[in-house]
């Protein structure tokens, strides 16, 4: 922050990115204003830092709802600027032409 890095990307399976910055803001070492915060949505429940556990990946509506609530409340704040998918599944139906 310091020298001018103003963007934080976190999500629950970058360590204890979401604990450490949540705390910084907490503590006022940095004003949620002058910051962008994006998040990523981790679709398997179990994701954690260096792996995801057992499971198949959740990508409903729910699951992630539940994921960015969850995050949000560590930070300690009530909304992210941008919000994207971690590891998002086959892309490849999307891309067919029919």
């Amino acid at each position: 922050v310091d020298l001018g890095v103003n963007h934080f990307d976190c999500a629950r399976c970058y360590g204890d990115s979401l604990r450490k910055l949540g705390l910084a803001i907490k503590e006022g070492v940095v004003q949620r204003g002058e910051l962008i915060i994006s998040g990523r949505l981790c679709c398997h429940s179990a994701a954690r830092w260096g792996g995801y556990g057992e499971g198949a990946p959740d990508y409903s509506a729910e699951r992630a709802l539940a994921d960015m609530e969850d995050q949000l409340k560590i930070l300690g704040i009530d909304t992210f600027n941008a919000m994207l998918i971690h590891d998002p599944g086959d892309i490849e139906p999307t891309l067919t032409p029919d």
